[in-house]
C-alpha cells in the first residue's frame, strides 16, 4: 500500500511494500546490489555500534611519542641482534599491513553487500593504512634506510612463501563471484581467516599479546614502586619531626629519630596501601592515554577488559605478596618500635599483656616496683580474671608476696580479690605464714580496662601467619577476637581490593586525551578510590563493633568496589 507525506505544499509517495523488500534484500551477502551507498534503514546495528567504537578509537602515528626511542636508538643500548629483530619488524609489518589492507579494500568489501558492513570494512582499511603510515614515522624518525628493511624480510624464504600464500588467496577472488555457489561462499571464508584470524590474529597476538601484557604490568609495578616510594619517604621525614617533638624531652638525637621513623613508617604505609595503588594506577593510565597508547592497542583490536587484564593480574598477585611477605615485616617493625618508645618515653615500665594456651598473662609496673598476673581464663574485656596468681616484686626484682584467687575483679585502684590465699615471700616458711580470706584484699593497680584493651597487640602487630593461633589464645582465654578476625580476613581480601583499585582508575582514566575534561576524570577517580578507602575503613569499624557480620565487613568494599569498575568499564565498551 502506498502511503504519502506531505511537507510543506509538497507530497511524496510511499510504495510501502517495495521499501519493505529492499530492507528484506539487505544481507552481508547476495544482498541487494545498488548504485547508492545508503545506510537507512539501519538492518545490521552490531556493525553500525562497531563502527563507531573503530572511529572513536582513532589515532595518528605523530600521537606516538618517539624521542626515547631515538635516543635508545643511537646509544649502544641495543646490541645488533636486536637492531637486526626491529628492523626486520618493521619491514615486515609494513609490507603485511599493505597486503591485509588492499585485500579489505579490493576483495572483502567488494563482495559484501551490506552498507553497514562495507562501512566497517572501509574503516579497517582505513586503520591499515595509519599502520604503514606509523611504520613509515618509525622508519624515519630512527633514521633507517627503508630498503634495508625491505631487503632482510625478502631474503627469508619462509617469509616469501608466506607472502605468496595470503597474496595467492587474495587474488583468487578478484573477479565477480558468484556466491550462491558453495564453492565460492568456501572461497571467501578462507580469504577472511586467512587475513582475519591467520595474519590480523594469531600473528599479531602470538607475537606481541604476551609482550604487551609484560610491557603493562611492568609499566604498572615501577609506577607502583615510584608512588609508594615517594610516600614513604614523605612518612619517613613527617614522623622523624615528630618523634623529635614528642620525645625531646629524653635528649633523643636525630639518628635515633630517623631509626625509630624508619621502624614506624612501614605500619603507616602499609594502612594507605589502597589510596597508593589508586594513585599509582591513575598516573599509570593517564601516561599511557596521554602517549596514546592506549588507543594504538584499542585500535589494534584489542578490548578494553583485555587490556587490563595484565596489571589487574599484576595488582593481585603483588597484593598477596605483600600480604604474605610485607605483613609479617610490618609487624616486626611495628612491635620493634613499640618497644623502642617504650623503653625512651616510659622507662619500660608500661603494662604488657600476653595470651596463650597457658592462660592470660598481664605485667603491671611503676618506679617501686612491678605485678606478674597471671589468670587460667578472663571475661572478654579482662576486668575480671578467674583462677589468678598475682606475684609481687619491688624495684630490685625480689620477690616480696603471692596471691592466689578465685576470682579478681578490677575495681577504681586496684584489683579486689575473692577466695584469695596469699604468701608473704620474704618470710623463711611462707606455707607457714600464709593467709586466707573470702574478700576485702585489695592490691594497688593503676589498670583501667582501656589500658588492659590497649595491652593486646593490635592485630597489624601479629603476622599475618601467626593471626590463627592468636585467635584460637583469644578464644580459650575467653576474650572476644572479632578484631583481630575482621583484621584476618581484611587482610585475605587485600589482594581483590588492589585489583579493584586498578578497575576503578582505568574506568575513570583510560580515555583518550583529545576526549576533553581529562582533569576531571582524573579528579573523579582519585575522589572515587578514596571513597572506596573510607568505606573499607567504616566496614571494617562496623565489623569490629559487631554490628555487620566479619565476612561482610572484611569482603563486601572490594567486591563492591569491583563491580563498580566493571559496570564503568562495561559502559565504556558498550558507548
Amino acid at each position: 500500500m502506498d502511503k504519502t507525506y506531505k511537507i510543506g505544499n509538497r507530497e511524496f509517495p510511499l510504495d510501502q511494500e517495495k521499501a519493505e523488500a529492499a530492507f528484506a534484500d539487505k544481507k552481508v551477502i547476495n544482498g541487494r546490489k545498488s548504485m547508492t551507498f545508503n545506510l537507512l534503514p539501519l538492518k545490521y546495528q552490531w556493525a553500525y555500534d562497531l563502527y563507531r567504537t573503530m572511529k572513536a578509537n582513532h589515532w595518528e602515528p605523530e600521537d606516538i611519542q618517539m624521542q626515547k626511542d631515538v635516543e635508545q636508538w643511537r646509544s649502544n643500548e641495543i646490541t645488533q641482534n636486536e637492531r637486526w629483530i626491529i628492523m626486520m619488524g618493521i619491514g615486515y609489518f609494513s609490507a603485511a599491513e599493505g597486503i591485509v589492507g588492499d585485500n579489505i579494500q579490493h576483495v572483502v568489501r567488494e563482495l559484501v553487500t551490506a552498507p553497514e558492513l562495507k562501512l566497517v570494512l572501509g574503516r579497517h582499511a582505513h586503520e591499515e593504512n595509519i599502520h604503514a603510515d606509523s611504520l613509515l614515522y618509525m622508519i624515519s624518525s630512527l633514521g633507517i634506510n627503508p630498503h634495508e628493511c625491505e631487503a632482510m624480510f625478502e631474503q627469508i624464504p619462509t617469509i616469501v612463501k608466506k607472502n605468496e600464500f595470503v597474496t595467492k588467496t587474495s587474488h583468487a577472488l578478484r573477479r565477480d563471484l558468484d556466491l550462491t555457489v558453495v564453492e565460492n561462499k568456501q572461497l571467501l571464508a578462507k580469504n577472511i581467516f586467512v587475513f582475519g584470524q591467520c595474519m590480523e590474529g594469531t600473528q599479531f597476538y602470538g607475537l606481541f599479546g604476551m609482550i604487551l601484557a609484560l610491557y603493562i604490568a611492568r609499566r604498572f609495578l615501577w609506577m607502583l614502586l615510584r608512588v609508594a616510594g615517594l610516600f614513604f619517604a614523605m612518612m619517613m621525614l613527617i614522623d622523624a619531626v615528630e618523634n623529635i617533638r614528642s620525645f625531646g624531652d629524653a635528649g633523643i638525637s636525630a639518628a635515633t629519630a630517623l631509626h625509630l621513623a624508619a621502624l614506624s613508617t612501614p605500619e603507616t604505609v602499609y594502612g594507605i596501601l589502597p589510596l597508593i595503588l589508586i594513585l599509582a594506577s591513575i598516573a599509570l593510565f593517564f601516561g599511557l592515554a596521554r602517549s596514546s597508547e592506549i588507543v594504538i592497542v584499542r585500535a589494534s583490536g584489542r578490548s578494553g577488559l583485555r587490556f587490563l587484564l595484565a596489571p589487574a593480574l599484576a595488582a593481585f598477585v603483588t597484593g598477596a605478596l605483600t600480604v604474605a611477605v610485607i605483613n609479617p615485616l610490618v609487624a616486626v617493625t611495628s612491635r620493634e618500635y613499640d618497644a623502642l618508645t617504650a623503653k625512651i618515653g616510659a622507662g619500660g615500665d608500661r603494662s604488657v599483656l600476653s595470651v596463650g594456651r597457658d592462660g592470660f598473662w598481664l605485667r603491671q609496673g611503676d618506679a617501686d616496683g612491678q605485678a606478674v598476673i597471671r589468670a587460667a581464663r578472663t571475661n572478654q574485656d579482662g576486668t575480671e580474671l578467674y583462677d589468678a596468681t598475682f606475684l609481687l616484686y619491688d624495684k630490685d626484682g625480689t620477690a616480696l608476696r603471692r596471691v592466689d584467687a578465685q576470682r579478681a575483679r578490677l575495681v577504681a585502684g586496684g584489683w579486689e580479690l575473692t577466695g584469695s590465699k596469699d604468701w608473704p615471700l620474704t618470710d623463711p616458711n611462707p606455707e607457714l605464714s600464709a593467709k586466707r580470706q573470702e574478700s576485702g584484699v585489695i592490691i594497688p593497680s593503676d589498670l583501667t580496662p582501656d589500658a588492659i584493651r590497649d595491652s593486646f597487640d593490635t592485630p597489624a602487630a601479629i603476622p599475618i601467619w601467626g593471626l590463627p593461633a592468636y585467635i584460637r589464645g583469644l578464644d580459650e582465654a575467653g576474650f572476644s577476637a572479632r578484631r583481630h578476625r575482621v583484621w584476618l580476613q581484611m587482610e585475605l581480601a587485600q589482594p581483590l581490593m588492589w585489583a579493584a583499585m586498578v578497575l576503578v582508575a582505568a574506568g575513570f582514566t583510560m580515555r583518550h586525551t583529545r576526549s576533553g575534561k581529562t582533569e576531571r576524570y582524573v579528579l573523579a577517580g582519585v575522589m572515587c578510590g578514596f571513597a572506596i578507602f573510607f568505606m573499607r575503613n567504616f566496614a571494617q569499624v562496623l565489623g569490629e563493633s559487631g554490628q555487620i557480620p566479619v565476612i561482610l565487613a572484611a569482603w563486601s568494599p572490594p567486591v563492591i568496589a569491583m563491580l563498580l569498575a566493571l559496570g564503568l568499564l562495561l559502559h565504556l565498551e558498550d558507548g
